[in-house]
């Protein structure tokens, strides 16, 4: 074949060519773009050995994830804790001083989207505990409630200072209204709101705990 013919061949083929990368190419491009959107992992839950259906909350990793969280202490009915979230190294540190004069709690709360808790049946934290009582608390927006209503379960730890995970059941919570008890609907995730963690274990004294992550799970 002369070369004439050869250059003919390659020039009719050039189009065909660079029409075949470029679906290629966007065919990769559209697998790679979706890869991050996926949110259900596998992992094991607290002590149990089971492995559930999780979504991860935050993982403390940038500043998109860290922003949205405030911080409810004793002060808005006269008391003096001090108390708030610190970001670093993909951590969570929730710290502050308990003082039971006057008041005697410090919380960090977090807003959720919409049905973002609707499928699932229990929060797992992995997190270091400095051997105080912390409580989980979640609200929700049920019209019927007759008061603003903090759902609420102590947390199980293992040893202070170490690393460890564990699971609050949403069968567990336990309804509250400014701090105590009261009989009211079991909360409502698919109704969820705010999600957060306090400290109010009737004692005086610095503190703090460390967060690694908060998942959801099934």
């Amino acid at each position: 074949m002369n070369d004439v013919r050869k250059l003919s061949i390659v020039t009719y083929l050039l189009p065909s060519i660079a029409l075949l990368s470029l679906v290629v190419s966007c065919a990769q491009d559209t697998r790679s773009s979706e890869e991050p959107f996926e949110t259900v992992k596998v992992s094991s839950t607290a002590g149990s050995g089971d492995v559930s259906q999780c979504r991860r909350l935050t993982d403390f990793d940038t500043s998109d994830s860290n922003d949205g969280w405030t911080v409810v202490n004793d002060n808005i009915m006269g008391g003096q804790s001090l108390g708030g979230p610190v970001f670093d190294n993909s951590v969570m540190a929730f710290s502050g001083y308990i003082n039971t004069n006057g008041g005697g709690f410090s919380s960090v709360r977090k807003a959720l989207e919409p049905n973002m808790l609707e499928p699932y049946s229990k929060v797992v934290l992995r997190l270091k505990p400095d051997g105080r009582a912390y409580r989980l608390i979640l609200e929700d927006n049920l019209e019927t409630r007759s008061a603003p209503t903090v759902h609420r379960q102590n947390i199980e730890f293992g040893s202070a200072g170490e690393w460890q995970t564990v699971s609050v059941s949403f069968d567990q919570l336990q309804p509250s209204v400014f701090g105590d008890p009261v009989e009211a609907p079991r909360f409502r995730q698919d109704l969820a709101t705010r999600l957060g963690l306090m400290l109010n274990d009737v004692g005086d004294g610095p503190f703090q705990l460390e967060v690694d992550w908060i998942d959801v799970c099934r």
